[in-house]
């Protein structure tokens, strides 16, 4: 809304993790020979280390984002 691309989440208890959604933006996004404009969203998660492992964490994002995408195709 007010042009924010980017934040830090802050975990509070008792919650593990803290899910963040970014705006969508028009980028010029690379596509095999051409180059052409998509409508990129960009997720975030904030983790509590105590409670889950930053591996875990990383694992959990990159299956979020297979979904999202699997569901725009």
């Amino acid at each position: 809304m007010y042009g924010v691309d980017s934040f830090d989440a802050i975990v509070k208890r008792p919650a593990g993790c803290n899910p963040r959604r970014r705006r969508i933006v028009d980028r010029i996004v690379p596509n095999r020979r051409t180059a052409g404009g998509a409508a990129v969203l960009q997720l975030s998660v904030a983790f509590d280390h105590r409670v889950v492992d930053g591996a875990r964490g990383a694992a959990f994002l990159e299956t979020l984002a297979s979904l999202v995408e699997e569901a725009r195709a």
